[in-house]
């Protein structure tokens, strides 16, 4: 994937803005314009925080010795596993990478397409990614149904306790 990490890292900035804007895709318009809107990560830390994720993944595909990509999966796993999307829906974004790279270099080179055994590699790299965050969202979401049962438990406990006396 030698050619594909040199590109990438010659145009990472595009790529990181092209990839977060295409993942935004995935939230409903309403919620998209409002978070176009407050860019402030601590009043909408949604955009902020899918960017981190994917800076992650671009430097994790780039090599970057400093990355943290554990960290960077954690967060986006947590980050999607709360909102009220299905799973297919939330990492749609890793599908989107490919043909990014494709498009960027057919306008950035003159030889538009990587080879194959590169593509090939650029595919396993995301479906290895993809299932990694994919266990990170459901330990998320499984954490989250945790907590409403609790809840129900407790409200039911609560409500019993309340007509026994």
């Amino acid at each position: 994937m030698k050619e594909i990490r040199a590109f990438i890292r010659d145009h990472r900035e595009t790529v990181l803005f092209q990839w977060k804007k295409e993942s935004m895709e995935m939230f409903p318009e309403q919620s998209r314009n409002v978070m176009q809107v407050k860019t402030d990560p601590f009043s909408n830390p949604i955009p902020h925080a899918l960017g981190k994720g994917i800076e992650m993944l671009v430097g994790d595909l780039c090599e970057d010795e400093e990355n943290n990509l554990e960290k960077g999966l954690a967060n986006l796993g947590r980050l999607l596993g709360v909102q009220d999307m299905p799973p297919s829906q939330s990492l749609s974004f890793f599908f989107k990478l490919r043909p990014l790279v494709c498009k960027l270099a057919s306008r950035k080179r003159s030889k538009s397409i990587f080879p194959d055994d590169e593509l090939h590699e650029l595919q396993l790299w995301v479906e290895q990614k993809m299932l990694r965050l994919f266990d990170q969202f459901m330990i998320h979401r499984e954490k989250i149904y945790q907590m409403k049962g609790d809840e129900i438990k407790q409200r039911n406990y609560m409500l019993l306790r309340k007509s026994g006396q």
